[in-house]
C-alpha cells in the first residue's frame, strides 16, 4: 500500500516523491517525532506546575494569588485561592486549559513558518551549492510543479511533527469551550499563512543566492520579525 501511494505521488508530481524519499527515514521519522511529543509534555508540564495547590492546614498563612484560581480580589485586581470545604483550591479549569491551547497555537505558528521558511530556503541553497538545482530547472516539470513538490516534501518532517501536536491542541481547544470554527479556523489559517510564507521563502532562495550560507537566517529572521 505504501509502495503504491509512493508510485502516485511520484506519477503526480516526481519532485516531492523525490523530497519526501530522501526526508522519511525511520530516523528522522522518530527524532521529529519524540522532539514534537516531549515539546508537548513540557509545555503541560510548565502549565501543570503553574496550579496552586493549598498547603497543608496550619500552614496556610500569606494568601495564594493565582489567575487559574475562581475567587476574584478586587483590593488587589488578583484572583485570589480560597480554599474549599475540602481544604482544597477550586481550579478554574477551562482557563487553564485554554491557556495551554493558545501557547499551543502560538509555539506551532511560529515554528512552522520560521522553520519552515528556514528549510525551505536552506535547500534552495544546497541544491545551489551542489549544482542540482539547474538540473532540477532543466527537467520536463513545470515551475508550479517543482515549487510545489518542495514546499510539499522540505518541510515534511514539520508537518509530521505538527499533526502529532493536533490531538493535544483539539482536545484543549474543545475543553475550553473554543467554538469548533474557531479551531478549525485557526488550522485554515496556518495552512493559508505556510503556504504564502513558503511561496516568499522559494522566490526569495531563488532570486537571492547570491547570498549564500546568509540566506536560510536572513529569510528566517525576516519571518520571525513580521509575526505579531
Amino acid at each position: 500500500m505504501t509502495l503504491n501511494l509512493l508510485d502516485q505521488i511520484g506519477n503526480w508530481n516526481p519532485q516531492l516523491f523525490r523530497e519526501i524519499k530522501g526526508r522519511l527515514k525511520m530516523g528522522n521519522i522518530a527524532i521529529a517525532s519524540a522532539l514534537s511529543l516531549s515539546g508537548q509534555l513540557l509545555l503541560f508540564l510548565y502549565f501543570r506546575a503553574q496550579i496552586p495547590v493549598a498547603p497543608p492546614p496550619g500552614q496556610y498563612i500569606y494568601p495564594t494569588y493565582s489567575i487559574f484560581c475562581t475567587k476574584f480580589d478586587a483590593s488587589n485586581n488578583e484572583f485570589k485561592c480560597v480554599r474549599d470545604a475540602l481544604g482544597n483550591f477550586p481550579i478554574n479549569w477551562q482557563y487553564w486549559w485554554l491557556n495551554l491551547f493558545i501557547y499551543l497555537s502560538i509555539f506551532s505558528a511560529i515554528v512552522l513558518l520560521v522553520a519552515g521558511t528556514y528549510m525551505l530556503v536552506g535547500d534552495l541553497d544546497k541544491e545551489e551549492r551542489h549544482g542540482t538545482l539547474n538540473f532540477i530547472r532543466f527537467s520536463p516539470q513545470s515551475a508550479k510543479s517543482i515549487s510545489i513538490g518542495k514546499i510539499l516534501g522540505v518541510p515534511i518532517l514539520l508537518y509530521l511533527a505538527a499533526i502529532l501536536a493536533v490531538p493535544l491542541h483539539f482536545y484543549s481547544g474543545l475543553v475550553a469551550k473554543v467554538p469548533l470554527h474557531g479551531i478549525l479556523g485557526f488550522y485554515i489559517a496556518v495552512v493559508a499563512s505556510c503556504g504564502l510564507f513558503y511561496s516568499a521563502a522559494m522566490l526569495f532562495g531563488l532570486t537571492t543566492s547570491w547570498l549564500g550560507g546568509f540566506q536560510p537566517w536572513l529569510a528566517s529572521g525576516a519571518v520571525l520579525f513580521l509575526l505579531p
